[in-house]
């Protein structure tokens, strides 16, 4: 049942008691004490008292008094926007962690799932990372998200000692959830707490704390009253005239209970960091994909029909001596064809249809040719020269030739450009048994790393006025 005290009353007994509470403090002159004072941005303390200490450092105190009529300043509010920031916050961070874990283990997400799913799967985790936020953190009833305007404004400003005094009938009950709330947060901070029952004595149910225990540092406000601040203004009214004409000279709104509010800065820069590197994780996977695989089944039948299309009437037989040197009617053969310019041919990135040599791997090792650079000699291995095992490698694929003599022209033409070139045998790992794949570098571990080493590639292949169909592709 609600009590006929107003909250000028409230202030009044505060003040009484608090002049009796700091009376024994040592102090040099007198104690300073009113009520109603005023501070900058906004500030509004209903009741302020200051002394000179011995040691000729300044105290000052100050309260927030509340009646039934203005109880709103100590109930809280449910800050539903900050516990959703908060989430979407910690929800972003926490995807773009999964996603750089998928990328780091090698699982490219946009390139596996297309650029839809993608999003719609960025959006489902932070939707999802969301939910699991907000039902752990309004189960627990976590004190960041309960807004108290009497503690929210006590943060702003810095005094030795904070107050907040209350009539009886605005927590009839103790065990009022707001009442709770209320005294939990002024235990944590280290405000005072005082209860004013019916005939508005007072009652103490928390002191502030002698040391501060905010984790940031609070401004110090100097403090007018009413008429000092009307004075200042040269504003003759009062009551409330003075109540509604100052906020709008000053641009606060003195009795707004949410205006203590802060910016979601921080949590606009971690939604902003989580999204850099998302950005980034899709950019680098975009930049570097797709990966084009060639189905060796459909090519060894499509070589096959062009076999049959143009039968060959001329057979290699003779097996050279020693790596490299070919037999005089083989010689007379590959004569005739090296009068073609090879270079313009690979420049034009494209290799005119002609009949397949069909070569099978001789006594004499020629399944593997490497060039590496310009300053080393054409090397020749053997089929055994391949790493064994079942492990899917990657490569950078330049093209692929006919026979032999084509695959050792291109491989000489781009080692003396300075490129570490390699042409293989196809029968060497797969069931097709012609043509020579000639490509750069080395095998590669995954298609990210060789798709990267292509962009080097590109680059020095066009200074050296070379053409090349460069592509990633798989190789077992």
């Amino acid at each position: 049942m609600a009590n006929n005290w107003t909250e000028d009353d409230v202030k009044r007994a505060t003040l009484r008691y608090l002049k009796g509470y700091y009376r024994h403090r040592p102090r040099k002159g007198e104690t300073s004490a009113s009520i109603d004072m005023r501070g900058e941005g906004g500030i509004i303390a209903d009741g302020y008292l200051s002394f000179v200490r011995d040691d000729n450092t300044f105290f000052s105190a100050t309260f927030e008094a509340t009646s039934y009529h203005s109880r709103e300043e100590l109930n809280y509010s449910p800050l539903g926007i900050k516990l959703f920031l908060d989430g979407f916050a910690v929800s972003a961070l926490m995807t773009a962690g999964l996603f750089a874990l998928l990328h780091y283990n090698k699982f490219y997400v946009l390139l596996e799932i297309g650029w839809f799913w993608t999003i719609a799967s960025i959006l489902s985790t932070i939707g999802l990372f969301v939910l699991v936020y907000k039902y752990f953190f309004k189960k627990f009833s976590i004190s960041r998200y309960r807004y108290i305007y009497a503690i929210e404004q006590f943060k702003n400003y810095y005094a030795d000692e904070q107050w907040i005094s209350f009539a009886s009938d605005v927590f009839p009950n103790l065990k009022d959830k707001y009442f709770r709330e209320l005294k939990r947060q002024c235990l944590r901070n280290g405000f005072g707490l005082i209860r004013l029952d019916e005939d508005l004595e007072p009652r103490l149910l928390a002191t502030p704390s002698r040391v501060e225990v905010s984790n940031f540092r609070r401004r110090i406000v100097s403090f007018f009253s009413k008429e000092e601040v009307q004075n200042r203004l040269r504003i003759p009214q009062t009551g409330q005239w003075f109540e509604r004409l100052i906020p709008k000279l000053t641009g606060n709104k003195t009795r707004d209970i949410l205006r203590f509010q802060k910016l979601p800065l921080n949590q606009m820069a971690i939604v902003g960091f989580g999204l850099i590197i998302l950005a980034t994780l899709l950019g680098v996977q975009m930049m570097n994909g797709p990966v084009i695989y060639v189905n060796e089944q459909d090519y060894a039948k499509k070589v096959l029909a062009e076999k049959k299309q143009k039968e060959s009437r001329t057979y290699l037989i003779d097996t050279p001596t020693e790596p490299g040197v070919l037999p005089e009617n083989e010689k007379s053969f590959h004569d005739h064809s090296t009068k073609i310019d090879l270079k313009s041919r690979y420049e034009q990135d494209t290799i005119e249809e002609e009949e397949p040599a069909f070569e099978p791997p001789l006594s004499a090792p020629r399944d593997i040719l490497i060039r590496s650079g310009k300053n080393s000699d054409l090397l020749y291995y053997d089929c055994s020269r391949l790493p064994k095992g079942d492990s899917i490698r990657y490569i950078v694929e330049d093209t692929l030739v006919l026979n032999l003599n084509d695959a050792r022209n291109r491989v000489n033409l781009l080692g003396d450009a300075d490129f570490n070139v390699t042409a293989i045998w196809r029968g060497c790992y797969s069931e097709i048994k012609a043509g020579y794949l000639v490509y750069f570098g080395q095998l590669y571990p995954d298609s990210l790393t060789a798709a990267t080493e292509i962009l080097y590639l590109e680059t020095a292949i066009s200074s050296r006025k070379l053409s090349s169909r460069l592509r990633a592709r798989q190789f077992r």
